[in-house]
């Protein structure tokens, strides 16, 4: 997991999910935050 900074200084989460060759599989660019796990879960 990650975290960017945007210009006005707001942190937004950025997922990314990498395979077993290393390779970014899935990318969630705006994660509901209740519900994170849950999402990252029914991806693998």
């Amino acid at each position: 997991m990650g975290t960017t900074a945007s210009l006005f200084g707001v942190a937004s989460r950025i997922t990314y999910l990498i395979d077993e060759s290393g390779h970014i599989a899935h990318i969630l660019d705006k994660p509901d935050c209740a519900n994170h796990a849950q999402e990252v879960l029914n991806l693998l």
